[in-house]
């Protein structure tokens, strides 16, 4: 388990690595630029890559020994990035199913795509300022990723070596999270208004909506088989039957 963020305040801004069994910090990175606070965190096999303000930073867990320190391992500077804007920074990224090319998109919302090696294969720009865009692979086509936004907007992208926008809706409700569900071939999406929408997942069009939270979900996880849903607001955790 990897834990980043603002956790026992950030003081240190250091990555823990966690041993579930012993329950125990294996190794620690450190990110010793106080700019750079850990805002995501995915694992890519024994990889860990974490997004900052403007920057990717990467370590691999099983080259390194255990319970150290470890000060700024294997940083990429996203020059693109630079735009002296203290609001802004990397919200969403994930690696592919392959694990072949890394998405991630900026509060702002601009989505980057880069190879196994964190070089830069494409940029869009795929929402507008300040809405807090987020991101998420397909897990059956890793030509394809779903973007989405606070303003309303749900985007499919097909990406090879340039990025084409495929489809795209606007709802009336904020979205707050996005997770494909492969046995449906949908998108399941949290919203503002405290509802779950699953969505077609080509044609975007709405082919289930329930309502059960009395707040707003902001988190959502699948099952172990992918067939069900557990979503998470700030008052509940709800496990959800199977779409059928």
């Amino acid at each position: 388990l990897a834990i980043g963020g603002r956790h026992n305040n950030d003081i240190d801004h250091i990555i823990q690595v966690w041993d579930i069994p012993t329950r125990r910090i294996t190794k620690r990175f450190q990110i010793t630029n106080k700019n750079q606070h850990c805002h995501c965190l995915v694992w890519n096999d024994s990889s860990i890559t974490a997004g900052t303000v403007d920057s990717i930073y990467q370590w691999n867990v099983k080259n390194l020994g255990e319970d150290q320190d470890i000060e700024e391992g294997r940083a990429v500077l996203l020059k693109v990035l630079k735009q002296n804007e203290n609001d802004n920074y990397i919200s969403s990224m994930q690696w592919s199913t392959c694990k072949s090319r890394l998405a991630m998109i900026t509060r702002h919302g601009d989505m980057y795509i880069y190879d196994e090696k964190l070089k830069m294969i494409s940029k869009i720009r795929a929402h507008a300022d300040y809405y807090d865009a987020l991101l998420q692979w397909c897990s059956w086509d890793n030509q394809v990723i779903a973007t989405c936004c606070k303003e309303g907007y749900l985007k499919i992208w097909r990406v090879t070596n340039k990025i084409e926008l495929i489809n795209k809706i606007w709802h009336e409700s904020a979205f707050f999270n996005i997770k494909w569900m492969p046995s449906k071939q949908a998108i399941i999406s949290a919203h503002k208004d405290k509802k779950l929408i699953l969505w077609e997942g080509s044609n975007l069009t709405n082919i289930g909506t329930v309502k059960s939270h009395t707040g707003t979900p902001d988190i959502l996880a699948l099952n172990g088989d992918e067939s069900s849903i557990v979503s998470k607001s700030g008052k509940e955790i709800i496990f959800w039957k199977s779409f059928d």
